[in-house]
């Protein structure tokens, strides 16, 4: 009996997704959900940044989708991150990160989602014990308010395991250093524009800009060592496309948050992002063809940043 229940409890810990996401499974669907999940973000105390139906992105660009519903909200919790991102600014990899729904052609169940603590804490390095609690409560709120919002809501069980551990490749970050002579903010949005006019060539989407700057400064944050500092929410509809065909929950990590900032009397532009790897190793994509097209739009975005910083 012993050893069938260490197997039962074996089998539950492959199947649910850990520390990686949460994902939850409804009846719901539709503008009804989506209507719930909205309530229930701005119940927990995120602000929403922006939202986006990606299922009607797919059919417009590639005339086909395997989802009756693709659709992201990209949020963020002002409280937890105004007492632990000044002291971490890497989290801002993080800022805003989604609320993915979705439901797949044939399935009565919908499913929501969002990336854990965990997930952002082995990205990013972040292991200071107050801003992981922080983490973790932001957490528990929005899981909490979900489940109220949504009634029925469970747990899902997936057919993986995954057990991710820490690697450089889960983060990339840069300097771009300034001369004593450049006039910083002009520099700032010269950088800047230039980074947009890359990633519009190679079809990316810029779906947000968030000044986390002004926005923890409103809720009292101490954010006065950063001259500025913001994030792009970025996205390559292929690219998301194709790992949705595999993985649908790897939605909860796109688009991708892009930081820049810099710090008051240091002479570098700060930029970094959590790379597509983070995709690959907590939801166990596997196809090929679907990493190689994750690898080459993301080499668009660091190929910028490494020529901007030489």
């Amino acid at each position: 009996m012993r050893k069938v229940i260490l197997i039962i409890l074996s089998m539950a810990a492959f199947a649910f997704s850990g520390d990686s996401f949460v994902l939850l499974e409804s009846s719901k669907s539709g503008k009804e959900l989506i209507k719930s999940v909205s309530d229930a973000v701005a119940k927990a105390g995120f602000t929403a940044a922006d939202e986006r139906d990606l299922n009607v992105a797919y059919q417009k660009q590639f005339e086909q989708s395997d989802f009756e519903l693709f659709y992201n909200l990209t949020v963020f919790d002002p409280k937890a991150l105004s007492a632990s991102l000044p002291q971490n600014p890497r989290l801002a990899g993080f800022v805003p990160y989604t609320v993915l729904i979705y439901q797949k052609k044939g399935d009565k169940k919908s499913y929501i989602g969002f990336v854990k603590q965990g997930s952002i804490s082995l990205a990013t390095g972040v292991k200071d014990k107050k801003s992981l609690e922080l983490l973790k409560k932001s957490e528990n709120t929005l899981i909490k308010e979900l489940k109220a919002s949504i009634k029925d809501t469970k747990d899902v069980a997936l057919g993986y395991k995954v057990t991710p551990k820490e690697d450089p490749e889960l983060f990339f970050e840069t300097k771009i250093k300034l001369k004593p002579t450049d006039n910083v903010m002009a520099k700032k949005e010269s950088l800047q524009k230039e980074f947009e006019s890359a990633l519009e060539v190679e079809g990316f989407k810029i779906s947000n800009i968030t000044d986390v700057k002004t926005e923890l400064e409103k809720v009292k944050a101490d954010m006065s060592k950063y001259e500025f500092f913001e994030t792009y929410s970025i996205c390559k509809l292929k690219v998301i496309y194709n790992a949705s065909k595999e993985r649908p929950e790897a939605g909860v990590f796109a688009p991708c948050s892009v930081y820049f900032y810099k710090l008051k009397n240091d002479g570098a532009i700060y930029v970094g992002f959590p790379p597509t790897k983070n995709w690959v190793v907590h939801t166990n994509i596997t196809n090929t063809e679907h990493i190689k097209i994750m690898q080459e739009a993301e080499n668009v975005v660091k190929n910028f940043l490494k020529e901007a910083a030489e």
